[in-house]
């Protein structure tokens, strides 16, 4: 049964052709709109298929606006062209009642947590001075690169808009850019060579963007009909039915999306703001330069990557030896693998550990106003304790049990 937002939605996707089985939007505790089961559903079903013709593609705009955004992304062309407020009261209205609110892109996605209050989202948000710590909030070092790279994209967008539509609200071309970035799905249009870069196939799905993610879900496929999902297995009635958008770390869907999994197997966290210190300006960081291991260490639940490993280990063998190493050549001997872990303990985990302390201890400060913000942050380094405390108890456990 569809809730009243959006209640005029189900008659116009039927209107565009769009199929559906056993399926039902509702609102979800914390998560929005949703998809729930109407019935028991069985494995391999089909839940929605959604013919290419109800997409909104680049196709769909006129070319004569096409034309005026020939050197902007994609990403930017379909924002701008929502923002143009024609087309979305008109074409999509229905569609876009059942997307994000401002506020609720305000509560949780962090590019917009630097402006506070109710004053209107401006251009302050660009400000490259203040990529790293939102409103001196703690944000784990991982989300830090990731929301100075969404700026980057958003401010080379917003230039482009800047200059072929000099009228553009800042606040609503960054609410269709968001919405854009949200609810994308990627897509691979005929004239797919218009396009080279991965990042600019895009195109916006009617309904099937009202799945919430989970680390495991229902297959979403395109062919020559549109975008189909199936059921990868049997649902309840009144079960959340997800889809996955990727195997993607909760630093990446928070700033991303705007929220984060409890349980998410593809979870991980960077070490590079330890590690790339540890290393600049000694003879390690040219190894790894040149052995192309430089950057992009990563604790997950499977614990250590391998470049990791080989990183720690210029600290514990020699040259020879740790090219060796590399190479494959030569494995650790136990006492060289002591080290490394003993070092990955000691200069690794526990300085990290130290930070996440600093950071849950902050956010909950009994005088710390409670704001949606603070409490994805602190589900978030909470989660990151969790993966440096297991990762301890691991090096603890191997080094009192030597192979």
């Amino acid at each position: 049964m569809a809730e009243s937002r959006g209640a005029s939605f189900l008659p116009w996707a039927a209107a565009q052709g769009i199929i559906t089985r056993g399926i039902e939007y509702r609102k979800i505790a914390d998560r929005g709109l949703g998809i729930v089961a109407q019935r028991n559903l069985e494995a391999g079903e089909q839940l929605v298929k959604v013919p290419f013709s109800a997409l909104l593609t680049t196709e769909v705009i006129a070319r004569s606006f096409r034309r005026q955004h020939k050197q902007t992304t994609v990403h930017c062309l379909l924002a701008s062209f929502l923002t143009t407020g024609g087309s979305v009261q008109s074409s999509y209205g229905p569609w876009a009642s059942t997307w994000p609110t401002l506020q609720e892109f305000r509560a949780s996605v962090p590019l917009c947590w630097q402006q506070s209050g109710s004053a209107a989202l401006s251009e302050e948000l660009l400000d490259e001075t203040k990529a790293s710590d939102g409103v001196r909030l703690p944000f784990p070092p991982a989300m830090c690169l990731l929301l100075q790279e969404q700026k980057r994209k958003l401010r080379a967008d917003w230039e482009a808009i800047s200059n072929i539509r000099p009228e553009t609200s800042f606040e609503r071309f960054i609410y269709y850019w968001l919405i854009v970035n949200t609810r994308s799905f990627y897509f691979e249009m005929p004239n797919v060579k218009k396009h080279p870069r991965r990042e600019d196939r895009m195109a916006l799905c009617p309904f099937i963007d009202l799945f919430n993610h989970n680390d495991s879900g229902c297959n979403v496929q395109f062919g020559e009909g549109g975008f189909i999902v199936t059921s990868e297995k049997a649902y309840e009635a009144g079960e959340e039915i997800c889809v996955s958008y990727g195997q993607h770390s909760n630093d990446f869907l928070l700033i991303e999306y705007g929220f984060v999994l409890n349980n998410n197997r593809w979870d991980s966290t960077s070490l590079d703001h330890i590690l790339m210190k540890r290393f600049m300006g000694t003879q390690a960081e040219k190894q790894l330069q040149e052995a192309g291991y430089l950057g992009g260490y990563t604790l997950s639940h499977e614990g250590f990557c391998y470049r990791t490993e080989v990183a720690v280990r210029t600290q514990t063998l020699t040259e020879a030896d740790w090219e060796g190493f590399v190479a494959g050549l030569k494995t650790d001997r136990i006492e060289n693998e002591r080290k490394a872990k003993a070092l990955i303990a000691s200069q690794v985990l526990e300085p990290f550990l130290l930070e996440a302390e600093g950071a849950i201890k902050w956010l909950h400060s009994p005088s710390r106003r409670p704001t949606r913000a603070c409490e994805l942050l602190f589900e978030r380094w909470h989660q990151i304790e969790s993966l440096l405390k297991a990762a301890t108890e691991s090096l603890t456990v191997a080094n009192s049990h030597p192979n």
